[in-house]
């Protein structure tokens, strides 16, 4: 499936917690992670290190730490970057230095 697909369903599981969604919260995280390590992980994850050079994309630790001002929860913050992948365009992100960084394109299908 697309990445756009995963990141969506993965938000529309957050967002729609209620008090029995809420009980199975765990098993959330866990979905939210497998989709982490099968679909974003090999750009954003450990690859790499520390060394910006080696890697494809920002890790998602930087990633949240600029995005966390303008989505302090996490509900928000998978909206967000669900919405970004879905529609990528430079003037969106709020890391715009990341993108010149790792020469990321926008022609690529996801």
């Amino acid at each position: 499936m697309k990445t756009a697909h995963f990141l969506f369903l993965l938000s529309l599981a957050l967002l729609s917690q209620t008090p029995s969604a809420q009980e199975n919260h765990q098993e959330v995280e866990s979905d939210g992670e497998q989709i982490f390590q099968t679909v974003c992980s090999a750009c954003h994850g450990a690859a790499g290190g520390m060394d910006m050079a080696q890697r494809l994309a920002p890790p998602m630790v930087a990633v949240r730490m600029h995005y966390i001002e303008a989505y302090p929860d996490q509900a928000s913050f998978v909206t967000a970057v669900a919405d970004w992948v879905q529609n990528q365009e430079e003037g969106r992100s709020l890391m715009p230095g990341a993108i010149r960084q790792f020469n990321l394109r926008f022609d690529l299908v996801i």
